[in-house]
């Protein structure tokens, strides 16, 4: 029996679930890709850590456009998760036809990050002005000029 249930270190739920992992790519193929025991079953850690650095990905480029976490997690994302994940599963390199989606989802990420492109369904972040720097003007502080002092 497959535990199917995760969360993420901070305890956040997941955008991508092992059961949707799992029925994406097959189960086959999931425990080729995770069975480090060799008994012909899902090793659970691994896939949690290529899910979750995959979703931290994710998360990193959508943080500045969007409002995170996402009440609906768009099919999209679910996407660029399971490949990003999918290819982390190869530590040797993943092949051409696992390692191109990971490519595309990246490159669609970083359009989204630059602002280039936009996630479909999903609302803005809402602007955000702790971080900003502000100046004004109120004037002179010495409105002589320091005169007087070889300034």
């Amino acid at each position: 029996m497959l535990d199917l249930a995760w969360a993420m270190p901070d305890g956040g739920a997941p955008m991508l679930t092992i059961a949707e992992f799992v029925e994406r790519f097959g189960l086959d193929e999931t425990v080729r890709m995770t069975d480090e025991r060799g008994d012909g079953r899902v090793g659970k850690d691994l896939l949690v850590g290529a899910l979750t650095a995959a979703q931290a990905i994710v998360e990193g480029a959508l943080s500045s456009r969007y409002a995170l976490p996402l009440d609906d997690v768009p099919q999209l994302v679910k996407v660029w998760i399971g490949d990003i994940a999918r290819a982390r599963l190869y530590p040797n390199g993943a092949p051409e036809g696992i390692e191109a989606p990971a490519k595309a989802a990246a490159r669609a990420l970083e359009r989204i990050e630059d602002g280039k492109s936009s996630l479909p369904g999903a609302p803005a972040a809402p602007p955000s002005d702790d971080g900003g720097v502000a100046f004004h003007s109120g004037g002179r502080a010495y409105p002589n000029g320091l005169k007087g002092f070889g300034l």
